[in-house]
């Protein structure tokens, strides 16, 4: 939820049809939600874009991670977010806070916001 800088994740298994896992509030970095994905220890990867200042960022948070919980990891974006896959074959990426080898991680963004899609 973009408006409300917040990710509800449905799994299907929770009475009532709600969400089983909302993260949001001050400490989570989200600012414009845009795209997610997880990975393979099923930690979720969120793109963010605020239109308002055009910045954009990658936000970890660890698997299953509920409420207004702080990121593993985050990194600045160039240009509006348009989608977020890993690669199948390869494992996953560590936390920023790491030191390795670049993940197997492909965002796509856009650096004309204006522009627009399908052209």
């Amino acid at each position: 939820n973009s408006n409300q800088n917040a990710v509800s994740i449905y799994s299907g298994s929770k009475a009532g049809g709600g969400p089983s896992y909302n993260i949001g509030g001050s400490s989570t970095g989200l600012n414009g939600p845009q795209y997610l994905a997880f990975d393979h220890r099923k930690n979720l990867w969120v793109t963010n874009y605020n239109p308002s200042t055009k910045a954009a960022a990658l936000l970890e948070y660890a698997a299953l991670a509920t409420g207004n919980v702080i990121p593993l990891g985050s990194a600045s974006l160039g240009g509006r977010p348009r989608g977020i896959a890993f690669t199948p074959k390869n494992p996953s990426p560590t936390p920023s806070s790491s030191a390795s080898p670049l993940p197997d991680l492909m965002i796509i963004t856009d650096v004309d916001p204006t522009i627009k899609y399908p052209s």
